[in-house]
C-alpha cells in the first residue's frame, strides 16, 4: 500500500489456483495500480503554491473497470467510455509554497498500468492557486511502461506561468429582471379553475408561479 504517500488505499489483489483439498492456499499479493511520481521544480523566480496536478496519457489511465484475473496478469476492460478518462488529476488542497530553485515538491498519482507507445504523447498540466498554469507535452521515441506496483517519476521544471484563460462570453436570447413587473414576457394559457393566476408580478419575488 501507498497509503502513506497520498493518503490513498491503492487496491491490492492475490490469486490461488489449484489448490488442493487439505491444502493452505499461498497467496503473493500485488499492486494493482502504477503509481506517478511529479517532481515540480520552480524556477519562476518567485514562490509558487500547486492547486492542481493532472497527467494526459494516450489512454484511459482512471475511470471504473472490470478486472480480469484469469491470465497471467490482470487485464483492465473499461465499464465504458463515459465511466473513464485518458486524464488523472490531483487536487491539491492547503499546499505550500514551493520556494524558487530549491527542492522540488513531490505529488502522486495512482494509474491504470498501462504503456505510452513511442511516438505517443503524455503531458503533465501545473496550475498554481492563482490559477495561472503551464503544460509539459512529452512524446519519446520508445515505448513508456507504467507498471503497477511501481513508481514512474516525471521531473517539471515551472519556468512560465500562463494566465488563466478568460472566462466565456455567453449571448442570452432573452433577459428580464423581473424587478418592476414580467416586463416583455406574458403568462399564456388557460388558468385552472379556483385560481385567480399561476404566474404573476410580486414585489417581493419578481416572477412568482402558485398553485392558491
Amino acid at each position: 500500500s501507498m497509503a502513506h504517500i497520498a493518503g490513498e488505499n491503492y487496491p491490492l489483489y492475490g490469486v490461488a489456483k489449484n489448490v488442493a483439498v487439505g491444502e493452505t492456499p499461498e497467496i503473493t499479493m500485488n499492486h494493482l495500480t502504477s503509481l506517478i511520481e511529479v517532481n515540480v521544480y520552480n524556477e519562476v523566480g518567485e514562490d509558487i503554491v500547486v492547486s492542481n496536478i493532472s497527467f494526459t496519457a494516450p489512454e484511459s489511465v482512471v475511470g471504473t473497470y472490470y478486472v480480469d484475473f484469469t491470465g497471467a496478469a490482470p487485464a483492465f476492460v473499461s465499464s465504458g467510455a463515459n465511466y473513464v478518462s485518458n486524464t488523472a488529476t490531483l487536487n491539491v488542497v492547503d499546499g505550500e509554497a514551493i520556494v524558487s530553485d530549491e527542492d522540488p515538491a513531490k505529488f502522486y498519482l495512482a494509474v491504470k498500468p498501462f504503456t505510452a507507445a513511442a511516438g505517443s504523447t503524455m503531458t503533465v498540466k501545473v496550475t498554481t492557486s492563482d490559477e495561472k498554469y503551464q503544460e509539459f507535452p512529452s512524446t519519446r521515441d520508445f515505448d513508456v511502461v507504467f507498471k503497477s506496483g511501481k513508481i514512474k517519476k516525471i521531473n517539471v521544471y515551472v519556468t512560465n506561468l500562463n494566465e488563466p484563460a478568460a472566462a466565456p462570453e455567453y449571448t442570452l436570447p432573452f433577459t428580464e429582471t423581473f424587478g418592476e413587473s414580467l416586463g416583455d414576457f406574458t403568462a399564456e394559457g388557460e388558468i385552472p379553475a379556483g385560481l385567480s393566476y399561476v404566474w404573476a408580478y410580486d414585489s417581493s419575488y419578481g416572477a412568482k408561479a402558485s398553485a392558491y
